[in-house]
């Protein structure tokens, strides 16, 4: 029997997708227009790729390498 790769993205609509990550879809539909994020148009919708998403969302740094995400502060405890 030959294996096969049933593996498929799951694709959503942006207003699912914005429900699903807890994000706005302003932000999503910005997002895969620009090629952040991978997704396909349909007719006049447009589908995310999820997994494109996530990826994204976890790989992603607020802080550039210059800056530190922790910061230590000087505190004076009594």
């Amino acid at each position: 029997m030959k294996p096969t790769n049933d593996y498929r993205p799951l694709m959503l609509p942006i207003n699912a997708t914005a429900e699903r990550s807890g994000l706005s879809a302003y932000i999503i539909r910005k997002w895969s227009l620009d090629g952040t994020i991978k997704a396909i148009r349909a007719g006049n919708k447009i589908y995310v790729n999820n997994d494109s998403l996530d990826e994204y969302l976890n790989c992603t740094s607020l802080y550039t390498d210059t800056e530190q995400a922790v910061k230590p502060i000087s505190a004076k405890l009594t």
